[in-house]
């Protein structure tokens, strides 16, 4: 469902995927599971929260980088945050120098998708 396309991608990329390469390949979306509503059609998020935005943005910041110290992790990471600076639009576009912006709005939105 939700990262599946990360999956995919990364495994095209990448060829075949250890166990630790697949939850690299979906590692910047996990802390922004925390605020995903189950009441609310998918996708949306609740953003009452102020920790949100760095659950959310820093993950997907390029400085999110310098903590990964595994070579292939750290490719197949900013491999996930180049898939999202190419695919996300609107509220789920990407600040790829989190926290200075500015922000990134891709060219086509696969969560907008009906």
């Amino acid at each position: 469902m939700m990262w599946f396309g990360h999956l995919v991608t990364t495994r095209a990329y990448f060829g075949s995927l250890d166990l630790e390469d697949a939850l690299w390949s979906i590692a910047p979306d996990l802390p922004m599971t925390l605020f995903l509503s189950p009441r609310t059609e998918p996708w949306k998020v609740i953003r009452d929260t102020p920790a949100y935005t760095w659950f959310y943005k820093w993950p997907h910041s390029l400085w999110s980088l310098i903590l990964i110290r595994n070579p292939r992790a750290r490719k197949i990471y900013a491999f996930h945050i180049l898939m999202d600076l190419l695919s996300h639009t609107g509220e789920w576009s990407i600040e790829p120098f989190f926290p200075f912006g500015p922000m990134v709005h891709g060219i086509w939105d696969p969560v907008g998708w009906d």
